[in-house]
């Protein structure tokens, strides 16, 4: 697995020194929907153990009443998110509006290289990792930020955290 400080530095090679906020935003919305991923296959497992059908528990899943942590709409999942070709910056803007109503920022990246960005943060597996690690990797997070000057204080990083770790 790779670690933390390699996908960072990997992410600076790629954008403008201004930019550097969206791979922390990027992190943070990969963070969020793994673990929406890991806790959807657990209730959905938890159901087909049940002997609800399988057709009908592909509709109960998406019931957000059903999660513990925040519940991630199809179109602001990673995996989905991750497929789009065409306005990948909007899309990601997009996503994170619908998670966060006071998501408020605008980036101007090609989607040449927040394709790249993607292929890189997609190397985090939060959702394989143990509460400990990921903390780890989000102190890590927060060095960076510190280390690289990043205004922290619109970062989803922080309004994310204390419920994320307590999730693991």
């Amino acid at each position: 697995m790779i670690e933390m400080k390699h996908i960072l530095e990997k992410c600076k090679l790629i954008l403008d020194r201004h930019q550097l906020d969206f791979v922390i935003d990027m992190i943070s919305l990969k963070l969020i929907s793994d673990q929406f991923e890991k806790e959807r296959i657990e209730i959905r497992n938890d159901f087909l153990v049940r002997g609800i059908c399988e057709k009908e528990v592909d509709g109960l899943i998406e019931d957000p009443s059903y999660y513990k942590s925040k519940y991630v709409p199809k179109n602001a999942r990673w995996n989905y998110l991750k497929m789009k070709k065409k306005q990948l910056s909007h899309c990601f803007q997009q996503a994170l509006k619908e998670l966060f109503l006071s998501f408020d920022k605008r980036w101007d990246i090609c989607d040449d290289t927040v394709a790249n960005i993607i292929n890189i943060v997609d190397l985090c597996e939060f959702n394989v990792k143990i509460k400990s690690e990921n903390t780890n990797d989000i102190d890590h997070l927060r060095s960076w930020i510190e280390e690289n000057n990043i205004d922290a204080k619109k970062l989803l990083l922080y309004e994310i955290q204390s419920d994320v770790l307590n999730k693991n």
